[in-house]
């Protein structure tokens, strides 16, 4: 996941234990557990997408080459938050998409900790989004379903299912970005020239987009539409 967690408390407690397809890219933490279960792909990651990728060389940065499920379930009341940006459930990382996975997952977070994991294309997989929001619904307190937009995959956009037991709603942010911090955050993850500079001259992001996530799966979106207006104030 690229974006930074602004979700956990303030300050940012350690450690996040991302099971990644290997391209990496974390950043704005303390110490984080990388576990990819094939080298060759963050090999292949450094090669082609080397900005992205850069992170893996990171002092924070603890890269395991190892089954990430079985890592975590040696590791209970451990982490902060878990992060699986994984593949397709098929072959390997199906394992990542049942049950069993989302319990351990829970057993590995400490109080309040977070477990957002990759949850397909609302356009393509709307049945397996539902299965995947049954499967994690009754393990947390709180689970929605989140997504964002990238024009090189499928329909170009992609989900997340988002998880908590913590008590502050996980579609509200902990911490609001000043435009100049939005624009500094945007930097940091690779976005520069003028599209990093309009957003600084900017205090209202565009939240529509939730809409079209509610209506479409008929679950929890990570970010509630303002009525009767298609922007609203992040704050």
């Amino acid at each position: 996941m690229r974006a930074p967690p602004f979700a956990p408390p303030d300050p940012l407690p350690p450690p996040g234990a991302p099971l990644s397809g290997g391209s990496a890219g974390c950043r704005s933490v303390e110490l984080v557990d990388h576990c990819e279960i094939d080298p060759r792909v963050c090999e292949v990651s450094l090669q082609f997408l080397p900005t992205i990728a850069s992170a893996l060389g990171d002092a924070r940065v603890n890269t395991l080459y190892r089954d990430g499920a079985a890592w975590l379930a040696n590791h209970t009341d451990y982490y902060d938050a878990v992060i699986v940006d994984s593949s397709d459930p098929v072959g390997p990382a199906a394992t990542l998409f049942e049950t069993s996975f989302y319990k351990t997952a829970q057993a590995s977070l400490r109080a309040g900790g977070i477990l957002c994991t990759q949850a397909e294309c609302l356009w393509n997989n709307l049945e397996l989004i539902s299965e995947l929001y049954s499967e994690c619904s009754p393990l947390f307190t709180q689970c929605q379903y989140a997504y964002t937009t990238i024009p090189t995959y499928p329909s170009g956009q992609i989900g997340f299912m988002v998880c908590t037991d913590g008590a502050h709603p996980v579609n509200k942010p902990v911490r609001s970005l000043s435009p100049p911090q939005l624009c500094q955050a945007a930097a940091l993850q690779g976005w520069t020239g003028p599209a990093v500079c309009a957003r600084c001259g900017r205090t209202r992001l565009r939240r529509s987009c939730a809409t079209t996530a509610a209506r479409s799966t008929g679950l929890p979106s990570c970010a509630s539409p303002a009525p009767n207006a298609r922007d609203t104030q992040l704050d």
